[in-house]
Order: structure tokens, then C-alpha cells, then sequence
């Protein structure tokens, strides 16, 4: 949204240039999208100001979107080298996953010890507390 406004900001002080600087008196005849001809010192109707900033608008947006697509196109090709060693690098990561997930490891040990240690407890208090009922 910020660089909407930046821009528009921008296309007015373009169009109205011309006009706030009345040190260019002489003609200047350009064509414009519209098929008007702009000239300095002279105001113009608001509808043929309007239309002038939507064709403004419109080839601005159109030369944006060809930028970012040339942009795009340009990060994969300088990416695509480096694709084949991300993909060898994945696929080795996935087979010792598999591996991982395969066996028990740590984390099996460590719960049946802290499993064992928890029932172990319990039974003992239950011992003493059954001896020392008696």
C-alpha cells in the first residue's frame, strides 16, 4: 500500500511539473497515451488528467509485473545449479530419518528406565506402608 502512494505521489509530480515551473514558456507538444498533446503553461480538463495517470498507471503496473517476471526467471536459472545438491542433500536426509524412526533409540530406554523407577517406587511405599500397617 505504501508503495501505491509512493508511486502516485510520484506520476502527479510528473504531471504537474510542467505546470508549477513557469520558467518553460515555450510549447512542449508530446504525445500522450491518450492521443492528446500535453503542453506547459495550460490546464487541462480533469477527465483528460484522469485518463492520462490510468494509462500512466496501467503501462507503469505492466512494466513492473515484466520486471519481476525477468527478475524471477533470472533467480531460478542462477539457482538451478545449486538444485541437484539441495535434492542429494534431502534424500540423504530422508534415508537417515527412516533409519532413525527404524530403531529405538534413546528415547525407548529412557522411558522404560523412568518407567521402571516410577513402579519400583510405588511398590516400595506400598511395601512400607503395608509392613507398617501391621
Amino acid at each position: 500500500m505504501k508503495s501505491k502512494l509512493r508511486l502516485l505521489a510520484i506520476l502527479l509530480l510528473a504531471v504537474l511539473a510542467p505546470r508549477i515551473s513557469s520558467a518553460q514558456e515555450k510549447v512542449l507538444s508530446t504525445s500522450s497515451p491518450v492521443g492528446q498533446l500535453i503542453e506547459s503553461g495550460r490546464s487541462y480538463e480533469g477527465t483528460t488528467v484522469q485518463e492520462l495517470l490510468d494509462a500512466v498507471w496501467e503501462e507503469a503496473a505492466a512494466q513492473i509485473r515484466a520486471a519481476y517476471d525477468e527478475g524471477y526467471k533470472a533467480g531460478l536459472l542462477d539457482s538451478y545449479p545449486d538444485a541437484a545438491y539441495w535434492q542429494s542433500l534431502s534424500k540423504a536426509m530422508e534415508a537417515q530419518a527412516r533409519i532413525q524412526a527404524q530403531s529405538p533409540g534413546w528415547g525407548v530406554v529412557l522411558g522404560v528406565s523412568g518407567g521402571s523407577l516410577v513402579i519400583g517406587f510405588a511398590a516400595g511405599v506400598v511395601a512400607c506402608m503395608y509392613i507398617g500397617l501391621r
